[in-house]
């Protein structure tokens, strides 16, 4: 997870060798992940939990090696973006 001042909490997936990880944020742990697709449910999973326990703006991203990041999930209103969008 990773927050940007006032702006949007993000909740990371990123390859680590043969698995997947999701970064929770700072006071968790990153846990690995058989598969991209169960990361990927599972950051959006924590974006949108984040957004209905706290009202703040989160997200699920996909960081590759040598992308740019692939946003998978959107919460809440965060400078100015809509209040829901998924793909």
């Amino acid at each position: 997870m990773q927050s940007h001042g006032r702006g949007r909490t993000w909740y990371v997936v990123r390859p680590l060798g043969p698995k997947w990880e999701v970064d929770f944020g700072a006071g968790s742990s990153p846990f690995c992940y058989a598969s991209r697709e169960e990361a990927e449910v599972v950051a959006r999973s924590a974006a949108r939990l984040h957004w209905e326990d706290r009202q703040e703006p989160a997200g699920a991203r996909l960081d590759l090696p040598g992308e740019h990041p692939h946003v998978l999930a959107t919460y809440g209103r965060g400078n100015g973006q809509a209040s829901l969008r998924a793909g």
